[in-house]
């Protein structure tokens, strides 16, 4: 190869790098500007990926998959959960997408977390047969749980007219707290939702043995005597009166 041959060669790869150069330099110019783009928009352009309602970029063919723990979940008072809290892990119970709650609770615009409107629910079950049937559903999981632990007494076990009593009796109020339960209500974990707490655990849930308990004071007494969380109540409550 002569001199002017070379000179030629190494004048097309200098200018053939400096192309390069320049098309890589304005693809990473366009990038920057598509990545800051906003968040709020939707769909994109489907060569370079989408941007979600939530700013996160998936690339093309690739679903955008977020689990329900990590999606903002509406709790019983409406109002979306933050993410990254310990209560973005709530979840709305399945019975809310049914057509009895749709007509006995969200088309009525009821206010779960007011105590007046839940015992108006409860006394009226004429009116709320959704009452009846949370009720008994709750009772079919206890009955699967002692039978599951090898305690299930069929003759003492709770039967639904003897815990719509208990629950008047006790006027929807938690034995140890003494706040009012919700018997209607949105959250899988509702702390304050009604249960069953049996007075001796090594029995099943039999007539005699169980009293109304929201699920918070429920969780937290466990196996621990019962005098003893009465007791550690009492104290608590009498600390926020001082």
């Amino acid at each position: 190869m002569d001199d002017n041959s070379t000179t030629k060669y190494v004048s097309m790869e200098l200018i053939t790098h400096k192309s390069k150069k320049t098309t890589q330099e304005q693809k990473n110019k366009e990038s920057v500007a598509y990545l800051r783009a906003p968040s709020v928009l939707k769909g994109g352009d489907p060569q370079r990926g989408s941007i979600t309602q939530r700013g996160s970029i998936t690339q093309r063919g690739v679903t955008d998959r977020v689990s329900s723990e990590e999606a903002h979940v509406p709790c019983s008072n409406g109002s979306p959960l933050p993410s990254g809290s310990s209560e973005t892990k709530k979840k709305t119970r399945l019975v809310t997408d049914t057509k009895s709650w749709l007509t006995n609770v969200t088309n009525r615009k009821i206010n779960l977390h007011d105590p007046e409107i839940q015992w108006s629910c409860l006394t009226n079950t004429v009116e709320y047969p959704i009452i009846e049937r949370q009720i008994v559903n709750k009772i079919r999981g206890y009955k699967s749980q002692d039978m599951d632990k090898g305690i299930y007494q069929e003759e003492q076990f709770v039967t639904y007219p003897y815990v719509y009593a208990l629950i008047q009796e006790y006027k929807m109020q938690c034995y140890y707290c003494k706040e009012s339960t919700m018997i209607l209500y949105e959250c899988v974990r509702e702390p304050k939702q009604w249960t069953l707490e049996r007075i001796d655990n090594s029995a099943g849930h039999n007539c005699g043995n169980v009293q109304i308990a929201c699920l918070q004071c429920n969780l937290r007494r466990r196996t621990m005597f019962q005098e003893k969380y009465v007791l550690t109540k009492q104290m608590m409550n009498v600390t926020k009166l001082l």
